[in-house]
């Protein structure tokens, strides 16, 4: 008997797509951030030192600062740190410092705008760092 490769190439692709539905994310949004991560290839030093820092019982640090030249890739390392963050439940504040002032006023006012203190009523006289040290 002679097996037909057509019928075998298309229960092989049914599989597959079952397997896409039953994981796929239910909104867009998560299906393109799915779709992002997946891609994320070659950095797995970084990742590791961050999930080192996330599961230890004291922080090594608390702000986290990456440069280096454009096009190496530093928004997508910065978007993994912030999925794998939240994996551990951490809240993320990104700040993208190339539209701040180098003062300590503008990174307060940034902080502000951020945690959306305005919005909560607490204006300018509340400062952000008492925010999230509470």
């Amino acid at each position: 008997m002679v097996r037909n490769p057509i019928a075998g190439l298309i229960r092989i692709l049914k599989d597959i797509d079952k397997r896409i539905v039953n994981n796929m994310p239910s909104r867009l949004a998560d299906h393109f951030s799915a779709a992002r991560r997946h891609r994320f290839v070659g950095r797995e030093n970084e990742c590791a030192v961050l999930q080192t820092a996330l599961r230890a019982e004291k922080w090594p640090f608390f702000i986290l600062n990456v440069f280096g030249p454009g096009g190496v890739g530093k928004t997508t390392l910065l978007q993994e740190f912030a999925a794998l963050s939240r994996q551990h439940n951490v809240n993320v504040i990104a700040l993208d410092a190339r539209n701040l002032d180098a003062s300590p006023n503008s990174l307060m006012l940034a902080l502000q705008l951020s945690l959306g203190l305005d919005a909560l009523g607490l204006g300018t006289e509340s400062s952000p760092l008492d925010f999230l040290a509470a």
